[in-house]
């Protein structure tokens, strides 16, 4: 089902390329706040604050657009306790991310709103959990190779401009490609019973 929607949404994009092929490109640089927390199951998590920075080109019809981006996106969140009497882990991934979206704006003079949604690869590069002593541990040979999203949101695009967006990522495939009690194994041998799988996925 997601391989089907991510599908349905990659052809979107194509429509979209071949009705902008005519038109130059605009490019620009984004920044930003990220929230973060991490989706597991049965091990709380609070949303901590990162950023995001990067690069997008925009190929663009009256209404139709399609807006490939290169973003730099650094996510942190607090897990756990992961059982009663543990300690809560600070948790911290930095993404190379390429979203690729399908945006339906209305080309207003002053102020143009638009809404999007589209697939998204992450690359994690850097991965970090902190252990007893709140010391950063590198968990990234825990990680899968690859991370897919589906990125929605709006924007408003001022006097052609300057563009304000709020985004949702939602995380379609897991970050973790080895069992969570290993990476807490790995960390700090206090989780030697924590053996269960345990998805990991963010929500940013």
């Amino acid at each position: 089902m997601k391989r089907t929607f991510l599908l349905i949404l990659a052809i979107l994009a194509l429509a979209c390329a071949a009705s902008a092929q005519s038109l130059l490109p605009q490019w620009g640089i984004k920044g930003g706040l990220n929230l973060s927390e991490i989706d597991m199951e049965d091990v709380e998590s609070s949303s901590q604050s990162g950023y995001v920075a990067g690069l997008f080109v925009d190929l663009a019809s009256p209404l139709l657009h399609l807006q490939g981006e290169v973003l730099y996106s650094l996510r942190e969140s607090e897990l756990g306790p992961v059982h009663p009497g543990a300690y809560a882990i600070d948790a911290r991934t930095h993404y190379v991310q390429i979203p690729v979206l399908v945006k339906f704006g209305l080309p207003l003079p002053a102020v143009s709103p638009s809404v999007y949604a589209g697939p998204a690869l992450a690359i994690p590069i850097k991965s970090e959990m902190t252990d007893r002593e709140g010391e950063w541990q590198d968990v990234n040979d825990f990680n899968s190779d690859m991370v897919w999203s589906l990125s929605v949101g709006a924007d408003v695009t001022l006097m052609g401009k300057l563009v304000v967006d709020l985004r949702y990522d939602i995380a379609m495939t897991e970050l973790n490609d080895r069992p969570v009690g290993e990476i807490l194994d790995d960390i700090n041998d206090e989780f030697t019973e924590v053996e269960s799988y345990r998805d990991i996925k963010d929500r940013t």
